[in-house]
């Protein structure tokens, strides 16, 4: 039985790479806020979901509080 992985291996490997998704969680904590690049990434860190993969307890940890960060912008796309 193929996996969520196996049925596309070539689009955006390196692009929804883990490790560069959870680098790229610095964006939550610009100032001033990028909406666009916050809804990118959270469209990114969902679509890992998607594929199974997990997040580590310091991985999800940041990203929660990153995240929650976001309510605070009084942007209506966040």
């Amino acid at each position: 039985m193929a996996t969520k992985r196996d049925e596309d291996p070539g689009v955006g490997s390196f692009y929804n790479n883990k490790s560069t998704i959870i680098q790229e969680a610095r964006v939550f904590n610009e100032s001033p806020i990028s909406p666009r690049k916050c809804r990118a990434l959270l469209t990114r860190v969902v679509y890992l979901l998607y594929l199974g993969d997990s997040f580590g307890t310091q991985e999800a940890t940041n990203l929660f509080f990153g995240t929650t960060k976001l309510f605070q912008n009084k942007d209506v796309s966040l």
